[in-house]
């Protein structure tokens, strides 16, 4: 996960004490308050969030929406992958050094969106059935899931957690704690525009433009953002209280870059879909006044041009590289991961998943 560079993490608010473990608690509870600014986790902050490894090797995050069901990236489980050699783990903070009470569970099926697949690489969800399903404790509780029609609005602070890089090319190193960063909601009209910033026609419709099941995270000057290894993983915001899941870690231009916001599937869209597997899930719907919203720019209405005063000097820079140019290798947290093109970052993905 890549932070900002120059801003130092900020303290801790303080505990919220430790809860005994409870099969009651409601879902977007943590143990602990946050933390905000990219910084290391504390145990029991995030008891969503889980890591999704093939062949041992942690490849993506996920969030637990219910205790057989982990809502994940599509693209973490490219269907040459044997399911039995996914394991996921729940309740760690550090990779490398799980507590005693750490549940590692195998994956009996995977159902991915139907509308993933595309060149627009929409519906990038998939929907992980553990076994045997998680048993909730302090460590293990399932995040919230939005009812229809909730919406997330520009400006609202929502937080990306994840094990992947810190930095483009950079791994998280050991002991491999979970990282946190709050990043900012960008509107789609204003993510659009950024992306198409040395495309050619700035009308939002060139490869590398975010779908429009998608929600944009981030800075427009860049820095604060996922990175490889992030895929899947949880943006979650804090609505009335309680941690409601946004958004699923999908794609990115490389980690942290100016005028490359991280992508995200949207999760209310999709609620549908998730209902029709996981119909024991029932979502939550905050109250009308629960989210602080800034208005939006209504669809069909012409908007400015994007926020060039927050660009460095030099941009906008092609979308895709040059002769010679670096590519990731992954989808990361925010910003998902690799992507020059969308299908040459999803290769590369598949192939960092598959290596």
């Amino acid at each position: 996960m890549s932070g900002c560079p120059s801003c130092p993490a900020r303290s801790p608010r303080g505990h919220g004490g430790v809860a005994a473990e409870d099969d009651t608690v409601p879902c977007g509870t943590p143990v602990h308050r946050r933390v905000v600014g990219g910084s290391g986790a504390q145990e029991g902050q995030w008891p969503w969030t889980v890591s999704v490894a093939f062949r041992g090797r942690h490849v993506c995050g996920g969030a637990l929406i219910a205790p057989a069901w982990v809502l994940t990236a599509a693209h973490c489980f490219p269907p040459e992958n044997p399911l039995p050699e996914y394991r996921v783990t729940l309740g760690v903070l550090q990779l490398l050094s799980p507590p005693p009470d750490a549940q590692v569970r195998g994956v009996a099926s995977v159902a991915r969106h139907p509308a993933y697949g595309g060149d627009d690489i929409a519906g990038d969800l998939a929907l992980a059935r553990l076994d045997p399903p998680a048993s909730p404790s302090r460590l293990v509780r399932p995040v919230c899931v939005p009812a229809a029609g909730v919406t997330f609005d520009p400006g609202m602070n929502c937080t990306v957690t994840g094990w992947g890089h810190v930095r483009t090319a950079v791994p998280l190193p050991p002991p491999k704690a979970l990282q946190q960063l709050e990043v900012p909601l960008l509107s789609r009209r204003h993510c659009r525009c950024l992306y198409a910033l040395g495309t050619g026609t700035g009308t939002g419709t060139e490869l590398g433009t975010p779908a429009g099941d998608t929600l944009c995270a981030g800075l427009p000057r860049g820095q604060r953002d996922a990175c490889q290894g992030d895929s899947g993983g949880p943006l979650t915001c804090r609505l009335a209280g309680t941690w409601h899941l946004a958004g699923v870690v999908s794609w990115g231009d490389a980690c942290g870059l100016p005028g490359r916001p991280g992508v995200y599937t949207a999760v209310s869209p999709h609620l549908p879909w998730i209902l029709s597997l996981v119909p024991e899930l029932a979502p939550r719907r905050p109250p009308p006044d629960a989210v602080p919203g800034v208005p939006n720019v209504p669809e069909g209405v012409p908007e400015g041009p994007c926020e060039w005063r927050e660009l460095p000097p030099g941009w906008p820079r092609p979308l895709s590289p040059g002769p010679g140019g670096d590519t990731d290798t992954d989808t990361g947290v925010a910003p998902g991961g690799a992507r020059a093109l969308r299908l040459a970052a999803l290769a590369a993905a598949l192939l960092w998943v598959l290596g």
